[in-house]
């Protein structure tokens, strides 16, 4: 049986990076493209056809509008992009699409984001889903054609999988604490990301703040640049027990297994804002329980491995509970529970999943 060829657009992205390498497993001949995110799909469709391949397997829509620098917003876009999965049709490729999101992070061009989605939607033969709940979510809000498959978000493991080792993941609570200098017992929260209003980082810090417990400490490890991580900044470094490292760039990997090393318990406050989000991933990765707000993708990736707080009423208030839930014995047995369950997402398994569903495409 001849070997299945997809590439996938853009490239750029650790997820696209590790599917390729677990796809080249499972009998697919897969390939990053040369374009990275930001660019113009319709500038790379004669480029895509000519390697002949049998699939294009794309990614979040708005990666693919951007001309001179700026993500398009005119009827002109919608055309270019729909004209652009038109041609790649036509030249028998079969187009898949990874569901990350229902719309972009950052919404510029509401009105054209829509009607790109609304394009793919209407013109892939596969969707990709990373959970049960956003394939609901998702079939709610667009009109698709094509088939659905609901195939697993990885994430790094080590020793379960065969996966490359995450950084960090051998570095001892102990040693990562006096690497940053910070005592044994101090209970440690981590949270981190770019800084968006999404995230609702103000609930996080109020929470911390109104506790002033002098035996627990966040570190706060994110990154932006504008007005809004400012005030983040401010209101962080007025909290004696918030730890901020708020920088113009990615937290490295280096640092990420530092923290996550050194903490008790991942903590995210955004909720369900997105069909995909990486924070139940961390949990998986590092073997750490997370405090999150009640969701439906942090539940059904992390189960009973997440403590869990409500979005309804004083979020501030629930967060705080949710927070003195917490105990030893809690701990270690949520991370039991996240050890026993995460096999279920090794990069392998959902490239082999991936791989079976291109065979039904094709």
């Amino acid at each position: 049986m001849a070997k299945i060829k997809a590439i996938f657009f853009p490239s750029g992205e650790y997820y696209q990076r590790n599917l390729v390498e677990s796809l080249g497993q499972h009998g697919v001949n897969a390939s990053l493209s040369e374009a990275g995110w930001g660019c113009y799909l319709p500038n790379f469709v004669d480029g895509l056809i000519a390697q002949r391949p049998d699939i294009v397997h794309l990614q979040w829509p708005e990666s693919m509008m951007s001309l001179n620098g700026q993500r398009g917003d005119s009827e002109q876009t919608v055309r270019d992009i729909t004209g652009a999965l038109e041609s790649l049709t036509a030249a028998g490729i079969r187009l898949v699409w990874s569901m990350h999101n229902l719309a972009p992070h950052e919404r510029i061009a509401p009105q054209t984001e829509e009607a790109v989605y609304s394009a793919f939607a209407a013109m892939v033969v596969g969707t990709m889903h990373h959970s049960h709940c956003g394939k609901v979510r998702a079939l709610a809000t667009y009109p698709y054609r094509g088939a659905h498959a609901v195939i697993r978000h990885g994430c790094d493991q080590n020793p379960i999988g065969c996966d490359q080792k995450p950084v960090g993941w051998d570095l001892t609570r102990t040693a990562a604490r006096r690497e940053l200098d910070i005592p044994d017992e101090k209970r440690i929260y981590l949270t981190l990301g770019g800084v968006r209003r999404a995230k609702r980082l103000e609930t996080l810090i109020e929470a911390m703040r109104r506790r002033n417990n002098d035996r627990e400490l966040l570190i706060l490890a994110v990154h932006g640049q504008d007005e809004y991580t400012e005030h983040i900044r401010s209101l962080a470094q007025a909290a004696p027990n918030i730890r901020a490292l708020i920088v113009n760039r990615a937290i490295t990997e280096a640092e990420l297994g530092t923290f996550a090393a050194a903490c008790d318990a991942f903590v995210f406050t955004h909720g369900d804002v997105h069909l995909t989000s990486g924070g139940p991933h961390l949990s998986q990765t590092y073997l750490r329980p997370q405090v999150t707000m009640d969701a439906p993708y942090a539940r059904e990736v992390l189960g009973e491995g997440g403590f869990y707080f409500d979005r309804d009423g004083d979020q501030v208030e629930n967060l705080s509970q949710a927070l003195d839930s917490i105990t030893p014995e809690l701990l270690e047995a949520k991370t039991r529970i996240l050890a026993d369950e995460r096999v279920e997402y090794t990069w392998e398994k959902s490239g082999r999943d991936l791989a079976r569903f291109y065979r039904e495409l094709l």
